[in-house]
């Protein structure tokens, strides 16, 4: 999945993580700097037919969400030039923390909406 990502002119690298139940999360090293939160919107977008390719290939409990994506700075990289993974986790572990914890947010308050709804429609 992150080879047909890095296939986009825009991106350097991709490295994808993953927490458990709250899905997949990538990172996204752009080929030129990114300044502003509406500049890493536009490349977002941008790319997104990438990483939508890139889910064609797995389950779709494995897909990565729109907004499970941060676009980093640039990452430490082995002598061969690629990202050294564990590196990059540890470089960006606030971001990536941050998708989980907002991903964690959003899928409690369905559950929350879902039992109000319940709770309702038994009343």
């Amino acid at each position: 999945m992150e080879g047909v990502i890095e296939s986009h002119p825009f991106v350097r690298a991709a490295l994808i993580t993953d927490r458990g139940g709250a899905g997949l999360a990538l990172l996204v090293e752009p080929e030129a700097a990114v300044s502003y939160e509406e500049q890493e919107h536009r490349l977002l977008d941008a790319i997104w037919p990438s990483v939508q390719s890139a889910n064609e290939i797995c389950p779709v409990e494995q897909r990565i969400q729109k907004r499970l994506v941060a676009i980093t700075g640039p990452m430490p990289r082995a002598a061969k030039g690629l990202p050294k993974r564990k590196m990059v986790y540890e470089l960006y572990e606030k971001e990536i923390d941050g998708l989980y914890r907002k991903e964690e947010m959003r899928l409690k308050a369905l559950d929350d909406e879902d039992v109000t709804k319940e709770a309702k429609a038994d009343a």
